[in-house]
Parts: structure tokens; C-alpha cells; sequence
């Protein structure tokens, strides 16, 4: 549907197929085909905290796929969103309207404060709980003419262009398992069989970890934990893979309590080892010959 003012607005549904667009600029309202929206109480306080916790939240509602999230706060109440970009991006190409696009925004956010039922595309709007759903058109009573707001709400999403084909819980557990390979494979390399050890040790714990996923919660965690982990492994990846082909004399090397610790032996000027260090050193200890270097991971 279609709305004029100096700036023209739009309001798309999956049903929408087509629009007359005669400005060269356009904002769009996407009706509740395009995502999933919650009222919430929760135990935090900021919205940045809030937005940490909705991929739990929405994961057993949520088709597969990869989703972007979006909330604001509205009195004691979050209102959280969950929506799948390429979808949108897609549509908006489909109608020839992605180059224009300026700003898109919720039917829920710019609608919150009315309470009839509307009818658009065919469908009904209608508001359940303080939420608008979008249902048959048999469900609407008494529809009311959709008018825009004097103003829209602050309430915009930024559209990211999907970059994989995998979606995020398969995503997250295959760049962890390789990331720890990864480090397996370069760590072999050096003579540290008890390191080695260590390492296969905590390989098997997360194979373990793995395999025993009786309940949604234990998945949740393990996602967590990995995308908290996924940036360090590749740090020490690249600190290692830097140190090991830059640089000779290393007698010992240590990945532990989160720090990486490298001894070098016969040393007689530590500049020309930090030199050729891509990454440099949080601590440097240079005597009777010996460089120790430690890095913050």
C-alpha cells in the first residue's frame, strides 16, 4: 500500500507485488510477515544487555536461517524483534525499491498506540496483547483506513547482507571445531608434547559436550560459548602462526590462563625478534640471554 508525503512511505507485506513509487526517496514499514516480535520482561536493565539475551529467546520460534535482532524499551517492557535481512533485502529488490530505500522500520513500532484492525495486501492486522499479528482477512472487523503517523519513530533497523550459507547454530559449532584444529595443527609443530596433551583433553570434553543435547538450554550455552571464543582462538592463531614463521630460537611456548607465553633462548639483541612481530607483546622479560615474551589473549 501506498501513502504520500513530501517524503514518500510505504508499508510492505510478502503479498505486496508491486508499488508506484514517484519520489526519489522512500522509507518502508514492513507488516509482521517480515519478522517475529515479543513483548518481554527481563532481568536487565539497558537495551544492549537485552539484545545479548534474544537468540535464546526467539531459537524455538525461528525457522533456519540467519537472523538479526532488534528491541527497545517501552515503560517496564521490552518489545524485541527477530528478522531475516536477505528475506527483506530480496523483497525490496524484487519491487525495485532497494536503491531508494532510506530507512526500514516495524508495523508494530509506527502502529503501537492504535488498536483496530487493519486490512492490508489481504491480510489482517490485528493487535493481540499489545502486539500486532497478521492473520486471514476473514479476522478483521471493521477495518480501519490506514493512515501514517504524523511522525515515524526513531525505531529503524540497519539491513546486513547475509555473507554464508550456513546457518548460525551449524556456523558457530563448525568455526569452533575448526578453529581448534587450527590450533591443534600449528601447536604440533613446535615440540610441546605436553601441551599436546592438554589440548586433545579439552577436545574430547567438547565432543562430549556435543554429543549429550537433551534440553534447548544446553544448546544455547554452547552457541554462547563459542561465539565468546570463536575471536580468541583466531588471535592465538595468528599470534602463533606469526611467531613460529617470523622468528627462530624459541625454546618454549605456553597457551594458558589466558595468555600465550613464548621463550626464546641465545638471544643477543631482543630487537631483532620484536621486530618482526606482527603483534606486539603486553610483557617483555630480556635477561642473561633469554626473551620471554607474553601475550594477553
Amino acid at each position: 500500500m501506498k501513502f504520500k508525503q513530501n517524503r514518500q512511505t510505504l508499508i510492505i507485506s510478502k503479498k505486496t507485488q508491486k508499488t508506484d513509487t514517484k519520489q526519489n526517496r522512500v522509507d518502508v514499514i514492513l507488516t509482521p510477515s517480515f519478522y517475529w516480535v515479543k513483548k518481554l520482561s527481563l532481568p536487565v536493565d539497558s537495551i544492549k544487555q537485552a539484545k545479548k539475551l534474544l537468540p535464546g529467546i526467539f531459537e524455538e520460534c525461528l525457522p533456519d536461517g540467519d537472523f538479526s535482532y532488534y528491541v527497545y524499551k517501552k515503560e517496564n517492557e521490552f518489545i524485541a524483534f527477530a528478522y531475516n535481512d536477505d528475506e527483506i533485502i530480496k523483497k525490496l529488490k524484487e519491487l525495485g525499491i532497494y536503491d531508494k530505500t532510506d530507512s526500514v522500520r516495524f508495523f508494530q513500532s509506527e502502529f503501537e498506540n492504535e488498536e483496530d484492525d487493519f486490512l492490508i495486501d489481504g491480510s489482517c492486522l490485528k493487535k493481540e496483547n499489545g502486539i500486532y499479528v497478521e492473520l486471514s482477512e476473514k479476522f478483521c472487523q471493521n477495518p480501519k483506513s490506514t493512515t501514517l503517523p504524523q511522525k515515524l519513530s526513531k525505531h529503524k533497523i540497519d539491513l546486513e547482507i547475509y555473507k554464508s550459507f550456513i546457518d548460525k547454530s551449524t556456523l558457530y559449532k563448525v568455526v569452533g571445531i575448526i578453529a581448534l584444529f587450527l590450533l591443534l595443527n600449528i601447536i604440533q609443530t613446535v615440540v610441546i608434547s605436553s601441551k599436546i596433551s592438554k589440548l586433545e583433553k579439552e577436545k574430547e570434553k567438547i565432543f562430549q559436550k556435543y554429543s549429550l543435547l537433551p534440553s534447548s538450554f544446553q544448546n544455547r550455552a554452547i552457541l554462547k560459548k563459542w561465539k565468546k571464543t570463536d575471536k580468541k582462538q583466531i588471535k592465538i592463531r595468528n599470534i602463533l602462526k606469526n611467531v613460529l614463521t617470523k622468528t627462530k630460537n624459541i625454546s618454549s611456548v605456553k597457551v594458558e590462563n589466558k595468555k600465550i607465553t613464548i621463550l626464546y633462548e641465545d638471544i643477543k639483541n631482543k630487537q631483532n625478534i620484536l621486530s618482526k612481530l606482527a603483534y606486539k607483546p603486553d610483557k617483555t622479560s630480556f635477561k642473561n640471554s633469554k626473551l620471554l615474551l607474553e601475550f594477553d589473549i
